[in-house]
């Protein structure tokens, strides 16, 4: 990301100190005696913020000790100036943090400069402050989809033309959320697929002209894991599949610290915080939705699709059946079942609605037939559970 440094005058700044200093003597001098005794406290304070030298001296000041190659100076000179919110000042401290140039890194600070300085007014903060959020590389940096999409959405507002500039760095993971962000606020209606094309960029020049309120952030807490035949979804959003593997090795980000790692060959490992969830074997010619459970007892491999009755009993404990809908008819049942794994819960779903299966004298359902796994439910922490007697 380029940076535009301008070189101040250092002397202006060292005469705008010297000024202040003359003309308070001055002013010491003029008044009559006892004048000092009858100053209020607000007084005094007007007095001190009129003596302090303009923000923008401290600003021009920095840029020419960072022209000069004295970050560390810089970084005190901008301080100075972000004393009195001066925008110009947050926005170079910001890539000084970001860059650890004239003291160390400080990623956090860079974000939180990088926004003061666009609530002060500078639009190009954006910029920074939403690479800052979408850098998938960087190992210091916590990547986020929903605040960089959100701070793009905010650029085009203030300044489309800089937000299409930005369109060529977008990862996978941003490039997906703000067709959702799009979508939510009414103006997308394609497929979320992170593929810009000129759908996506009509619908984000709509959203630019009609001043739309920026969507609310979501909370960023990792609650469950669903794996289903399409692909992995973190919380309630939106799955993302497991053909797009570049995708989902990239989307960390999207997932809340849920990473997909290859751990051998053919098997892929997805973790949260570095913690094994699922383990997911994918060779050619196979289903790519098999999976294993980390320290499951049984061999029996999780395939979306599968069966019921291929399962065993190592594989679910307690199991409880649910028939869908109301009345006497009924669209489909669903079987939740605990497994060996305490925080994993298997999914059935089977077609057949009660009809002649619903005993009417009492009500009770059937056992349904043609159930098949159709997702896999993971809500961290993990612990295998112990039969009686069982050793760990």
């Amino acid at each position: 990301m380029t940076r535009g440094f301008r070189c101040g005058d250092a002397r202006h700044y060292r005469r705008a100190l010297a000024s202040s200093a003359f003309l308070a003597l001055i002013a010491a001098a003029l008044l009559p005696a006892g004048a000092f005794a009858q100053e209020t406290d607000a007084d005094v304070i007007v007095a001190e913020e009129a003596s302090l030298p303009d923000p923008e001296t401290f600003y021009q000041a920095g840029l020419e000790a960072e022209w000069s190659g004295d970050y560390a100076a810089a970084r005190a000179h901008y301080g100075d100036g972000i004393a009195q919110d001066h925008a110009g000042s947050h926005y170079q401290l910001g890539f000084l943090l970001m860059d650890g140039l004239g003291g160390p890194r400080d990623t956090v600070a860079a974000r939180e400069h990088f926004r003061a300085a666009a609530d002060g007014g500078i639009n190009l903060a954006l910029v920074p402050y939403l690479y800052a959020y979408d850098d998938q590389d960087d190992p210091e940096l916590e990547p986020d989809p929903f605040i960089a999409a959100r701070a793009l959405l905010e650029l085009s507002q203030r300044d489309l033309a800089s937000a299409g500039d930005t369109i060529m760095f977008w990862s996978p993971p941003l490039r997906r959320q703000i067709q959702v962000y799009l979508r939510d606020t009414g103006h997308y209606g394609g497929a979320i697929d992170g593929l810009i094309g000129q759908g996506s960029l009509r619908a984000l020049r709509a959203f630019a002209r009609s001043r739309t309120p920026l969507p609310a952030l979501p909370e960023r807490r990792f609650e469950r894991l669903v794996i289903s035949a399409n692909g992995i979804a973190v919380n309630a959003r939106a799955p993302i599949a497991f053909s797009a593997i570049d995708d989902l090795v990239e989307a960390r980000s999207a997932m809340l610290g849920v990473s997909v790692s290859e751990a051998d060959d053919g098997v892929w490992r997805i973790a949260h915080d570095g913690d094994d969830l699922l383990y997911w074997r994918r060779a050619d010619g196979e289903d790519a939705s098999r999976f294993e459970l980390p320290g499951k007892p049984s061999a029996t491999a999780l395939a979306i699709g599968s069966p019921f009755s291929t399962l065993t009993e190592e594989d679910t404990t307690a199991c409880a059946l649910r028939v869908a809908g109301n009345g006497t008819y009924a669209g489909f049942y669903q079987r939740r079942c605990e497994t060996r794994i305490e925080g994993v819960q298997l999914v059935f779903h089977a077609g057949n609605g009660p009809f002649d299966d619903l005993d009417a004298e009492n009500g009770v359902a059937a056992d349904p037939f043609g159930e098949q796994l159709t997702a896999i439910e993971i809500v961290p922490p993990l612990a295998l559970r112990l039969a009686d007697g069982e050793a760990d």
